[in-house]
């Protein structure tokens, strides 16, 4: 991030963050730009003091201070830099990715790096088959609104346990992007956690520079008549319109991600904003143990098993280095997929010989169902078309055939033309030929014969 977009996400930004922490930092940053959170420095200290830190080399310090990845692994520090990867960590490292201060999505030109970097490193440590899992150490306030979403779903895509340790505290934008972890380990039982909530600031500063004699003037297009419609009616002190249009939506997805990723351990209690001690129940339901960083190495690798018996079959398969197109839309939400980012990913299965699957884009997909709807509806149609018009022939046909047997009654009933009758016993009773026909009997065949043919059955 470079120092005039980081000044203006401080003014302008819309932050998940401690409202304490945030009065504090505009405050320094209007002081001094150059301020250093003292923390960092406070940190590296108290961590060489567990028995992790007194195992691995002295580069840790630095790792900490700069905010860098850096792997333990029986007693060796592998320290990294921010665009490097971790192909140097030895089998069985835990990568260690520092998330101390305010949060912000690209890297802060006098501070750590943003969480689109973040995400990158994690990639990283997923696709090294050297390290087995991955712990996110924290101390946040929380930060910038933008970027959390994206973070969290790359955390949910994990194929190796990833556990955070919190030191200090871990609130608002650091509650929403690590909510996914495996578990949420607070440092002690005065760790603060929570500050749910989304908020947005400025300063009206126009009324000091009118006293100095600057006018202010905005001029717009003719058919731009909403543009920052929403700020300038809260200049006016009027906050429903930005609060409905910008902040709520932001918070809507902030506490459906916590719902979802902290299902069934918390209530909506915690998500109005309230902050609350890891003690104090485990945090509410934001924490899942208190222990020290050790106790996260452990719990790390007591994870591990449960994801290297899916890893063979699934996961790993398809790393950044054989698989660049397809791990490009790690994280990408399925709207944001272009049809050129499907097309690499495709290529990546011929380039290694994959048969059988085909990666494509939701909105090809939406496509490809719809036109399946359309063809099924057409089909339908057809059909049930085909069916009135069969059922209106046999009805016509049984209304055929209704007026024959009535025809054949009526015929029926009358004498045999040619048949004679004398007394019984008299010696004298005749009968038709037999190969005579009666002009009935000729009638009825003849109607039997035409039935037949409205039936189809000749």
């Amino acid at each position: 991030m470079n120092k005039h977009h980081l000044i203006q996400s401080i003014y302008n930004g819309i932050w998940h963050i401690h409202p304490e922490i945030a009065i504090a930092a505009f405050m320094a940053f209007s002081e001094d730009h150059n301020s250093v959170d003292d923390r960092f420095k406070q940190f590296s200290r108290d961590f060489a003091n567990s028995r992790v830190g007194r195992e691995i080399t002295e580069g840790f310090i630095t790792a900490i201070n700069e905010q860098q990845p850096f792997c333990i692994a029986q007693g060796d520090l592998i320290t990294m830099g921010r665009y490097t990867s971790l192909d140097a960590a030895k089998k069985g490292s835990i990568a260690v990715i520092p998330n101390i201060g305010v949060m912000t999505k690209y890297d802060q030109y006098c501070g750590p790096a943003g969480t689109r970097t973040k995400q990158e490193q994690l990639k990283q440590a997923y696709d090294n088959e050297n390290i087995e899992g991955v712990i996110f150490l924290v101390d946040t306030p929380g930060g910038s609104a933008d970027g959390n979403e994206a973070f969290s779903e790359v955390i949910n895509s994990r194929n190796k346990p990833v556990v955070k340790w919190i030191t200090g505290m871990s609130c608002s934008a650091g509650q929403f992007a690590f909510s996914g972890c495996d578990e949420i380990i607070a440092e002690s039982a005065i760790t603060m956690v929570g500050s749910i909530g989304t908020m947005l600031s400025f300063q009206d500063i126009r009324g000091y520079f009118e006293r100095k004699g600057v006018k202010f003037h905005e001029i717009y297009a003719a058919a731009s008549g909403d543009k920052n419609k929403s700020f300038s009616e809260a200049l006016k002190g009027n906050y429903d319109m930005i609060r409905s249009e910008v902040l709520n939506p932001f918070n809507d997805s902030f506490l459906n991600t916590m719902r979802t990723n902290r299902k069934g351990k918390i209530g909506d209690d915690v998500l109005s904003g309230k902050v609350f001690m890891a003690g104090d129940n485990l945090g509410h339901g934001l924490v899942d143990y208190i222990g020290n960083f050790d106790f996260a190495v452990q719990r790390v690798r007591a994870l591990s098993p449960k994801y290297k018996s899916n890893s063979k079959s699934n996961n790993t398969m398809f790393n950044s280095k054989k698989f660049p197109g397809i791990a490009a839309l790690s994280g990408v939400a399925p709207e944001n997929i272009t049809e050129e980012m499907v097309t690499k990913a495709n290529e990546d299965l011929v380039t290694n010989n994959i048969s059988g699957i085909k990666v494509v884009s939701a909105t090809s997909q939406t496509s490809q169902e719809d036109a399946i709807k359309d063809a099924v509806t057409s089909a339908e149609a057809k059909k049930d078309k085909e069916i009135s018009t069969l059922n209106a022939s046999i009805s016509t046909k049984d209304e055929e055939i209704k007026n024959l047997n009535a025809k054949v009654e009526e015929l029926s009933a009358l004498p045999p033309k040619n048949a004679t009758h004398n007394p019984v016993g008299s010696g004298k009773d005749t009968h038709p030929d037999e190969k005579q026909k009666t002009e009935a009997d000729q009638a009825i065949e003849e109607l039997n014969a035409y039935a037949n043919t409205v039936l189809g059955l000749s």
